[in-house]
């Protein structure tokens, strides 16, 4: 910020010593009008006059400028809403996953263990018989 300063003061001291330097005067014809001043003024009136023309035609872009950074800020917010809505989906989408794999693999298990049940029942029952024939 003080850099900026200090800019604006040395553009300042030239712009004094530019006019000190020519005060001479000048007169300036246009169209019908006639101005006579001193050399430095009707410079610094030229600058100031450019500056003010350059200046106005720039606001139109100045302001779509304005106006599509703001579309596309509502656009960001838009889409960031979108991204956490999608991501809440994904949780319960893998929640839910998770849900049917507990599911499945208790059905899996369920027939191994009747399995398991019959064939050790039927092992009993063989070691029973083989052990009668005494």
């Amino acid at each position: 910020m003080q850099v900026f300063l200090y800019f604006g003061l040395f553009i300042s001291i030239l712009a004094i010593l530019f006019a000190i330097q020519n005060n001479d005067p000048v007169t300036v014809s246009f169209i019908i009008w006639k101005f006579t001043g001193s050399l430095a003024l009707i410079l610094l009136i030229t600058m100031a006059a450019g500056a003010l023309i350059s200046s106005l035609i720039s606001i139109p872009n100045n302001v779509k400028a304005r106006l599509t950074s703001r579309n596309l800020k509502k656009k960001i917010d838009q889409l960031e809403n979108t991204i956490q809505e999608l991501k809440g989906n994904i949780e319960e989408q893998n929640s839910e996953l998770q849900e049917s794999f507990e599911t499945i693999k208790q059905l899996q298990l369920q027939p191994i263990n009747k399995e398991a049940s019959t064939s050790s029942a039927g092992t009993e029952i063989s070691d029973d018989s083989n052990s009668e024939p005494n």
